[in-house]
């Protein structure tokens, strides 16, 4: 079998949210998106379809991410990007207002602001100097076959290649197979963020934050 990787292009959107929405559910019975936006899965995927083509670029944006292929067949994606340009602030621009446009009212949004906050007070600061790495998932039948390694590669060059001197990953506290993948490909822990609110909101005690130089 044949792996190759490519930058995503605007036929891979579905694919693209469906890696997205797999990345967020990651080890927990229910994705951190249900939790944070209050839709259901059905709901996620229409609005993540337009978060990945809004005209404000972020981390979910269709065009920060990488597609692995086997035999022509889509495998696994993973994105990269300037946490500070393109973090969750600018993620945060192209949301709300898509929020409101599907008919969440003013105490709606308000209620996703104060759980973002819960979110945001486990999320690590952006490590200095360093590209992004998120939105990581295989699909299930190739898992096993060293695709995120393909993946990895091809982000990894891309920070390079535009200045970076590290990259950095995040995943939920509690996901061991992200977190032994993230090591696997040379990251390191830097920081493990908890809270009891955190907890109790989305089910796991928070998220870590491995770094690794290019």
């Amino acid at each position: 079998m044949g792996t190759s990787v490519r930058r995503a292009e605007a036929r891979d959107r579905d694919f693209v949210v469906q890696v997205m929405l797999t990345a967020a559910k990651s080890h927990l019975e229910t994705s951190v998106y249900e939790v944070l936006f209050d839709l259901d899965p059905s709901q996620l995927s229409e609005l993540y379809g337009r978060v990945a083509t809004s005209e404000r670029t972020h981390w979910c944006h269709l065009s920060k991410f990488w597609i692995a292929e086997v035999d022509d067949e889509r495998a696994g994606a993973m994105c990269g990007f300037d946490p500070f340009a393109e973090g969750n602030d600018a993620l945060g621009e192209a949301l709300l207002p898509l929020l409101v446009e599907r008919g969440k009212s003013g105490a709606d949004v308000e209620a996703i602001i104060e759980r973002t906050s819960t979110m945001e007070s486990c999320t690590p600061k952006p490590f200095p100097a360093a590209w992004g790495v998120e939105n990581v998932a295989v699909e299930p039948g190739f898992r096993g076959r060293g695709i995120a390694d393909h993946l990895f590669d091809a982000v990894l060059a891309e920070g390079r290649s535009s200045g970076y001197e590290r990259a950095q990953i995040m995943c939920l506290n509690g996901n061991r197979r992200a977190e032994t993948a993230w090591k696997r490909a040379g990251f390191d822990l830097k920081a493990d963020y908890t809270s009891p609110a955190f907890q109790e909101m989305f089910g796991c005690p928070g998220l870590k934050l491995l770094v690794r130089d290019l």
